[in-house]
């Protein structure tokens, strides 16, 4: 508990309207979570305006409330109104306040980029832990700090969420937090004032635009991360992305790169995939070692040795950070392999953008001696510029393409489908549409014959369906399994 005045000393472009020397207990955005001595932050949010809430919160006992202007109607005389012009960012900063400034008793590592900062968050994380230097992580499957594990809603919490993270991850003993930032959250100024020792670009793909309108305003939210980092700080930016210098010029920051360029700090070489994972040769600037991993994705590689690079810097063996990588479980939900004994493999991946669906494939065919099949959609309500693009690459990339529902949410799934089909150029005789997800992931096991791959594509880790009225529990993963259980069952019986 903080007294008012302490969490708004030093802010500028505020004004404070009441006592500040009523007590906080908390911070919070929905005023249905408001108790006794909350500061509730009343702020405009897509769906509906804080400020029509603010009579609840004071109600439920909020002795502050901070908007916007014009004053919100429901304040009391007892309650102190804190107006800013910029209300998102006065949240972040007063919540570094009240969480006394957690950041700057870690070293915060900040991912960004399309696809694979989960995946490269979580390789950081194993790595360093695995090398004692105890970290916490923050993302799209949640939090987890020294083993306890948290669900989060949001890929980058709000900022009284993300901050009470930093402060629970310090208070825990940890060293270092990783935190994966989305183009959202840079926008939202959820991260407003957090000092980032290391900022990491895994590349930009086609997402989002529903958002921020055409690619060069995607870029240049996600550039915001890196216009954050001080001169002491370091910038890890893939050396193959075509917009690398937009990157590396928005920070003041050192930069390395990696990538498969000889002009990369941080190379991918001699990258050989088979059905067992990969094998590749990383040089850095300490040297070069071989290294071998049950993952034969080339991105899979790249998020290594972004990785690796961010443990080097903070002062880690390299070597030894990535055999930890190498050597750590599968990421749920991340090219994960489903494995009931079948005589074909079985694939659940997160990859929900075109340049993923395609990254997916050509690992798969390399490692392939038989048919893809793949059975993937695309949610609603979210970036319909890119379903077109979806289906082309799906097409393109698949032999049997089961086209089914994603997460329609409000749209009309046949609508989504439809939209998805326009990008399919030529022959659509290899492309089916079965909406029942569950009835598609059947039928693609029931379709597969040996040396075939089945990738499940969309979902990933999630475990509900979402539709307009309704979320249902939902998990490709378990699905998956059941289905080959099935089929394995079946194949049993004719063989007797």
């Amino acid at each position: 508990m903080k007294a008012l005045a302490a969490i708004v000393e030093g802010l500028p472009e505020i004004v404070v309207h009441g006592p500040t020397t009523a007590p906080v207990r908390g911070i919070c955005l929905d005023s249905r979570r408001v108790e006794h001595a909350f500061l509730f932050a009343a702020l405009e949010g897509a769906k509906a305006d804080g400020r029509k809430f603010v009579a609840q919160a004071v109600r439920n006992g909020a002795s502050a409330v901070l908007s916007a202007p014009p004053r919100p109607s429901g304040i009391s005389e007892n309650t102190t109104w804190i107006e800013s012009d910029a209300p998102r960012r006065t949240l972040a900063a007063l919540s570094k306040n009240f969480f006394d400034r957690a950041d700057e008793a870690l070293s915060v590592v900040g991912i960004t980029g399309t696809d694979g900062k989960t995946t490269t968050a979580q390789m950081l994380a194993a790595a360093l832990g695995e090398l004692s230097m105890k970290c916490a992580v923050c993302g799209t499957l949640g939090e987890t700090i020294d083993a306890d594990w948290a669900q989060s809603a949001l890929t980058t919490p709000e900022a009284p969420d993300l901050w009470s993270f930093l402060s629970r991850a310090r208070d825990r003993g940890c060293e270092a937090a990783v935190v994966e930032v989305s183009s959202v959250a840079l926008i939202a100024d959820r991260v407003h004032g957090m000092a980032f020792d290391i900022a990491i670009l895994t590349g930009i793909g086609h997402d989002h635009l529903d958002l921020h309108g055409d690619m060069d305003a995607y870029v240049a939210a996600k550039c915001m991360l890196f216009e954050r980092l001080g001169s002491e700080g370091l910038a890890i930016l893939p050396a193959d992305d075509e917009h690398l210098a937009t990157f590396r010029e928005a920070s003041s920051a050192s930069v390395q790169t990696f990538g498969f360029s000889q002009e990369a700090d941080w190379r991918v070489e001699d990258h050989r995939a088979s059905r067992n994972g990969a094998t590749f040769r990383l040089a850095g600037p300490a040297g070069a070692f071989n290294l071998s991993t049950p993952r034969p994705g080339r991105w899979d590689a790249l998020n290594l040795a972004a990785g690796v690079a961010a443990a080097a810097h903070l002062g880690l063996d390299p070597k030894l950070c990535a055999e930890a990588i190498a050597e750590m479980p599968p990421i749920a939900g991340r090219f994960e392999s489903i494995d009931r004994g079948q005589r074909f493999s079985a694939i659940v991946d997160y990859a929900h953008t075109p340049e993923a669906i395609s990254r997916l494939l050509e690992a798969m065919r390399t490692v392939t001696p038989g048919r893809l099949i793949l059975v993937f959609g695309c949610g609603g309500d979210r970036d319909r510029e890119k379903r077109a693009p979806m289906g082309r690459a799906a097409a393109r990339g698949a032999d049997l393409v089961l086209l089914t529902d994603d997460n329609p949410r409000s749209e009309e799934p046949r609508a989504i489908a439809d939209e998805i089909l326009e990008g399919i150029d030529g022959t659509r005789d290899h492309v089916l549409r079965i909406a029942d997800r569950r009835e598609a992931i059947f039928a693609a096991v029931e379709a597969a014959q040996a040396d075939d791959s089945v990738i499940i594509a969309g979902k990933g880790h999630e475990t509900g369906q979402r539709f307009a009225d309704r979320t249902i529990p939902f998990d490709d993963r378990s699905v998956l399994a059941a289905a080959l259980d099935q089929r394995l069952c079946r194949d049993r019986r004719r063989a007797e």
